[in-house]
């Protein structure tokens, strides 16, 4: 009976504290990232509610980036906290090792991996394509050139908005190249493609040039479609890594990465838990014993989190392997987690 308060104590205590965290740290994203294009959001004149609909699509993206580190954070500053108020110090000394005591917490997680795991591969995706299409095109915060096929038509635009500029459009029958488009500027609609400022160069039966200051294409080309072609929208998810490994084996160690990355950075969540409870055992009861320990505990979160993501990104480009060094980095941070564990009597 008497772990069962105790663990329902510091599940609460971690949970408030998990909240409060998540809570700040979406609100400092909100802030700053608000403030930082305030004025282009005036500029374009968006309504308030796309405004509140991309932050809101906006947040499970930002949450499967953050949740390791907040988690971590959470387990400085809950336990910590208790260290402060000697309270870990009773409750080792009743014979309570700090790993037992701590094993909520790890059941939540091991919760948060699995869901980090699907999240990321359903959830953020879905979110973050809404997202980004009303930050491209409702707030026009975005302008992205792209390489985009349609029926015939292969077509190389610079995209600001639901403007696009540049605009080169390649028309090919019969794997033949039929006629070249050019076009200043252009505006992309529902039925298609309305280009200005241009001409076509006809090379099927005989080679000539004629302009236009307008033309119109039906192409069937919508704005969602362009973004989600070049790359704009979403991460790919696993059934795609997986098919482009099969297709591309040139560029394996590219989707090997990917892949890797996918299953692994979850885990941060566990692997971070355990880590964070050596700088626990650290902690004094004076106020600067706390706050150095939740300090370099946070720092220490935040260059194993860098550290994965610039290691996957070495591995997309075959600069290391893909896979073994974040196995190495994860497994290092598990066993000197153990170790500092172990040398302070669990």
């Amino acid at each position: 009976m008497g772990m069962k308060k105790l663990s329902r104590y510091v599940l609460f205590n971690f949970l408030r504290v998990f909240f409060y965290t998540t809570v700040f740290g979406l609100f400092l994203f909100y802030l700053s990232d608000f403030f930082s294009n305030i004025s282009s959001i005036l500029r374009s004149h968006v309504g308030v509610v796309d405004v509140i609909e991309y932050y809101l699509f906006y947040t499970p993206f930002v949450l499967y980036w953050s949740l390791p580190l907040i988690f971590a954070i959470s387990i400085l500053i809950s336990l910590g906290l208790m260290a402060l108020r000697n309270e870990l110090t009773v409750i080792r000394a009743s014979g309570v090792s700090i790993i037992k005591m701590a094993k909520p917490i790890f059941f939540i997680s091991v919760a948060v991996a699995i869901f980090l795991f699907f999240s990321g591969e359903f959830l953020v995706n879905r979110f973050l394509n809404k997202a980004m299409f009303i930050r491209n095109v409702e707030m026009n915060l975005g302008s992205s050139h792209v390489w985009v096929r349609r029926g015939n038509y292969f077509m190389r635009l610079t995209i600001n908005g639901s403007k696009v500029r540049d605009v080169k459009l390649y028309e090919v029958q019969n794997n033949a190249l039929v006629r070249v488009i050019y076009a200043s500027s252009g505006t992309i609609y529902k039925g298609g493609l309305i280009l200005y400022n241009g001409e076509v160069v006809n090379l099927k039966d005989r080679i000539y040039l004629s302009r236009f200051k307008r033309k119109k294409l039906n192409v069937s080309i919508k704005l969602s479609d362009v973004f989600r072609g070049a790359g704009i929208l979403g991460m790919p998810s696993l059934s795609e890594l997986f098919n482009g490994l099969k297709r591309f084996k040139s560029q394996g160690y590219y989707y090997r990465a990917c892949i890797a990355f996918r299953f692994l950075y979850p885990i941060s969540c566990v692997v971070l838990s355990l880590f964070v409870l050596t700088f626990v055992l650290r902690i004094t009861s004076r106020r600067s014993g706390f706050i150095k320990g939740v300090f370099n505990g946070s720092v220490m979160s935040i260059i194993y989190i860098s550290a994965m993501v610039v290691l996957n990104s070495m591995g997309k480009v075959g600069i290391i392997p893909p896979v073994t060094p974040l196995v190495v980095l994860i497994v290092f941070f598990v066993l000197y987690s153990m170790y500092r564990i172990l040398m302070a009597g669990l």
